[in-house]
């Protein structure tokens, strides 16, 4: 391009690495760093050559909120979302099907910024509207089953999200059973009814969900170990490992996935956020732990030793520095609780 030495040259460097051919694919695999740059151009190629409220210019808006939502910039996001979906209500309609992502992008914002109620009204009316337009087995019907389950649970809502995931993922059974293949939407499902499941406390079924989402993004993705959805499952399984006490495996598993967190997403995405803080808290329980064990080990010890230096002073009284042994026990005894103290 002849552009090279002008302000767009950083537009067609990345355009060499992500394109109208892979960019699709790289989204899929997560990788939003790289899409970004070119998502960002093509907008701006919309609105030059459509104008401003030109459905093409919501379309490649959809697709820019969706990245700034997975990286973490939630009000970038919203703001792209609100835009996109006031020009799709203007150019298809109130009750058009296409409009019903745009409703979708919006809501999960609104999720991830704790407005549930308003998420709940958006994904209703995009469910009201899907399920009219297309058969109730419909794919596009369990993806805002899922949406909306998610947002019902993160308000910890179980009985009303529990048989909307449960709907979601017949759906998607059916879906397999027609194109003979998992598809990576049911180990979303999996990965939220998981997750619903660890929070009520049903730890044996919350593990067994989630490792039927990793089997399956082991064999979706096999080529890309650093997607997200299998950064969200093997934190969830961390989660259900430190709730049961398992801590050395909860700690194994966060301190696998945190270095490859931070290369996908940057060091300071929510994602990479949320697994610094459980990998504390983990290690924090575990000191806690040594330290009780500790303690207890050398209060046990310190009886014996007590016991045997005693009757040492009685039976060699002139031979034995009691005194000064007891007080190298209690200096040792300061050393351990100093050193496990939380």
């Amino acid at each position: 391009m002849s552009h090279a030495g002008s302000s767009n040259a950083p537009v067609v460097c990345v355009e060499a690495v992500c394109n109208e051919d892979n960019w699709e694919t790289l989204f899929g695999e997560g990788k939003y760093t790289l899409v970004l740059p070119y998502l960002l151009h093509r907008v701006a190629i919309a609105e030059d050559t459509s104008g401003p409220d030109h459905l093409d210019v919501a379309t490649a808006m959809k697709k820019l909120s969706d990245v700034y939502n997975a990286l973490g910039d939630f009000a970038a996001s919203r703001l792209i979302a609100a835009r996109a979906l006031d020009i799709g209500e203007k150019t298809l309609g109130a009750h058009h099907i296409g409009i019903t992502e745009f409703l979708c992008d919006l809501a999960d914002v609104m999720t991830l910024q704790g407005e549930c109620g308003a998420a709940h009204t958006l994904l209703v009316r995009a469910l009201v509207i899907r399920e009219t337009v297309l058969d109730p087995y419909d794919f596009q019907v369990a993806i805002v089953l899922q949406k909306l389950a998610s947002s019902f649970a993160n308000c910890r809502q179980w009985t009303t999200a529990q048989p909307l995931v449960e709907r979601c993922v017949h759906i998607y059974m059916h879906y397999n059973g027609v194109h003979g293949r998992w598809h990576a939407s049911l180990a979303s499902a999996y990965q939220l009814w998981g997750s619903m499941m660890m929070d009520q406390g049903d730890f044996g079924a919350a593990r067994e969900l989630l490792n039927r989402a990793l089997d399956i993004i082991k064999v979706e993705y096999r080529d890309v170990d650093n997607h997200h959805n299998k950064f969200a499952v093997l934190m969830s399984l961390a989660s259900v490992n430190e709730q049961e006490g398992r801590l050395d495996q909860a700690q194994y598993l966060l301190e696998h996935i945190l270095p490859k967190a931070e290369m996908e997403f940057g060091p300071h995405h929510p994602t990479v956020g949320c697994i610094l803080g459980n990998l504390a808290k983990t290690r924090r329980i575990r000191q806690s732990q040594k330290f009780y064990e500790t303690r207890a080990c050398y209060r046990r010890g310190h009886a014996r030793l007590g016991t045997f230096l005693f009757c040492q002073f009685q039976n060699e009284p002139g031979s034995y520095p009691f005194r000064e042994s007891m007080q190298c026990v209690w200096c040792g005894r300061r050393h351990i609780e100093a050193m496990w103290t939380v």
